[in-house]
């Protein structure tokens, strides 16, 4: 069986800026994890990418969408989201441009926002 890499992490910090910097155009390159993690892949490999694809598949408008997020990872897809939603343990630079901001990851906050949605 052949395997092939979709994605690379990387973690521990150390030298992740210096390689973002020397790969980031050959690849989507982003750092999350408040710093510590790296993600490397393909430059078509995004969020905002797939949920395009995706919202094209079932016929949506990408303004009809709700999308929930806590990393830089996920800034691309708020941007483009309906609706944006921040988790509670999201960095700064989501919540500012999120319409909301609601409980952590490990608060259900997800729930907490599809309930209200959904008049639960």
């Amino acid at each position: 069986m052949r395997l092939t890499a979709t994605k690379i992490i990387l973690s521990g910090g150390r030298g992740i800026r210096q390689i973002q910097e020397n790969f980031s155009e050959q690849l989507n390159v982003i750092i999350t994890d408040r710093g510590e993690l790296l993600q490397a892949m393909s430059k078509e490999a995004s969020k905002e990418n797939e949920a395009r694809l995706l919202a094209h598949h079932l016929g949506i408008h990408l303004h009809e969408a709700v999308s929930f997020g806590d990393d830089t990872n996920d800034i691309g897809i708020s941007k483009l989201a309906g609706y944006s939603v921040a988790m509670g343990n999201a960095i700064d630079e989501l919540k500012e441009i999120c319409h909301e901001v609601t409980a952590a990851n490990d608060e259900d906050g997800v729930a907490v926002v599809l309930e209200t949605i959904l008049g639960k």
